[in-house]
């Protein structure tokens, strides 16, 4: 494996970066401090800017590590912080990780968020070598499902009562795409 860390990578209407110190206010307003764009993350929102803050100066201390993979998602145009898309949980030994990503509100239902890993599937299959590219998604979140599956990823399997949620345990459904499935899907 290639691991480089968090590379700048750009698509036809994307510029996906490092998270800057300035970025808090917008990743707070934009999905970190929302209800409605946090129901399907295993974490709450965050109660306030303060919150937003201690974790976003936690990924730019970060930045140093080649396996910590974190881009904030802007529009090329105008430079607008419109989300996140990461790979985590990095296994250099079985060349896998595991993808998750949050879209404002403002900016869902154009293909951005598709658009976005896709550039960062490319860049983990073809830079930094990745053989398997996973994600899990609680049950119900047909949204993120639709970019999965756009990306290439197929349903593996159910975890059952994965996560807690509101005080309850929820499934996870868990997806995948192989190097060899996202080279077929990108020709």
């Amino acid at each position: 494996m290639k691991l480089q860390g968090t590379v700048p990578l750009e698509t036809g209407r994307l510029v996906l970066r490092r998270f800057l110190p300035g970025d808090a206010p917008a990743v707070f307003h934009g999905w970190a401090g929302r209800e409605d764009c946090c129901r399907y993350l295993p974490w709450e929102p965050c109660a306030a800017l303060q919150e937003t803050q201690v974790r976003l100066e936690n990924w730019l201390g970060r930045y140093a590590e080649p396996d910590f993979l974190q881009w904030a998602v802007t529009l090329r145009e105008s430079g607008t912080l419109a989300g996140v898309v990461n790979l985590h949980g990095v296994d250099e030994a079985h060349c896998c990780a595991e993808t998750s990503y949050a879209l404002s509100p403002a900016y869902r239902g154009a293909g951005l968020m598709p658009e976005a890993l896709g550039a960062v599937l490319r860049f983990g299959f073809a830079q930094a070598g990745f053989n398997r590219i996973c994600a899990e998604v609680l049950a119900g979140n047909a949204a993120s499902v639709r970019v999965l599956e756009k990306c290439g990823f197929r349903r593996e399997g159910i975890l059952r009562r994965r996560y807690r949620k509101d005080g309850c345990f929820a499934d996870a459904w868990l997806y995948a795409v192989l190097s060899s499935e996202f080279s077929d899907q990108s020709k």
